[in-house]
């Protein structure tokens, strides 16, 4: 079977740092498969150096590549969206919390019509995203004012009242997550072992500090190797199926479809080189 070429192995790494909010300007609108950067539905300034924007986007939208000089926060209130971000695709659906950080490279397709509200210039934007979340999911609300306005209450909050910075992996789990092969067939015991630690341990670590188990973190490397691939190469899905360690084809649609919100034949037509060759290059927001 011909070799493919390899994604950087960026899941795990990227799970150790700490993602931040921003200052930013509306561009010209593109005119590249209906791309637009959406509508204004309402402003606000809770505090000087922050500001509060709601977004609202058209089904089949598209925000081609550009990243931020700083970092935001992005809470989506309506609507679904697939989110590529460093070769990784990501399936945002309500109550999405996502913090961007500064530079970061990423593109949307809006599978549905949307409403974002996005959080600029925020203190310690990933404790920010925490707060927000944990507000949200406490108080659930009914359209996206509501939305709107308990996130201004958060933000307009001292920084102690926000939710708690999660814990930094030790090292052991640091080296586990950036060198161990998440991509092959290894029983996860050989991670622990690599580890030098209990498989319970590994499991309770992965539970700590990452939210999840090793099993849904080899799942989401997967994904993102195939994302790779789909994205880089020509090969046929069979092909990516089989050196992305998912059983068949069909079982490589099912879950890239579930994690991504789009199935790996209309990903690649809407992200990948050949689709985006045309358009204008990756800008910068200020």
């Amino acid at each position: 079977m011909r070799e493919l070429r390899k994604a950087p192995n960026s899941l795990a790494c990227s799970c150790l740092a700490n993602n931040a909010g921003a200052t930013w300007a509306t561009p010209d609108h593109w005119d590249y498969m209906g791309s637009t950067f959406g509508s204004v539905l309402r402003e606000s300034s809770p505090k000087a150096d922050t500001q509060i924007i709601a977004l609202r986007y058209n089904a089949q939208n598209v925000l081609l590549p550009h990243r931020h000089d700083d970092p935001y926060i992005s809470v989506l209130v309506h609507g679904k969206y697939t989110e590529l971000c460093a070769m990784r695709p990501r399936r945002c659906e309500v109550p999405a919390v996502i913090a961007h950080s500064s530079g970061e490279e990423h593109a949307d397709y809006f599978l549905t019509d949307a409403v974002c509200i996005n959080i600029y210039g925020a203190d310690c934007p990933a404790e920010r995203g925490r707060a927000v979340a944990a507000a949200l999911a406490a108080r659930p609300p009914s359209d996206w004012r509501q939305a709107f306005e308990v996130i201004e209450s958060v933000m307009g909050r001292a920084l102690n009242d926000a939710a708690p910075s999660k814990p930094i992996p030790p090292p052991w789990l640091q080296r586990v997550l950036c060198e161990f092969n998440w991509i092959g067939n290894a029983p996860l015991l050989a991670a622990a072992e690599y580890g030098g630690v209990h498989p319970a341990h590994l499991v309770r670590a992965f539970r700590t500090y990452l939210g999840t188990t090793p099993s849904a973190f080899r799942h989401r490397a997967r994904i993102i190797e195939a994302s790779f691939q789909l994205l880089t190469t020509s090969a046929s899905l069979s092909q990516i199926a089989a050196e992305t360690g998912f059983y068949d084809q069909s079982d490589f649609t099912h879950r890239f479809s579930d994690a991504s919100g789009l199935p790996p034949g209309r990903f690649r037509s809407i992200f990948g080189v050949k689709s985006l060759q045309d358009c204008p290059p990756t800008f910068d927001i200020h």
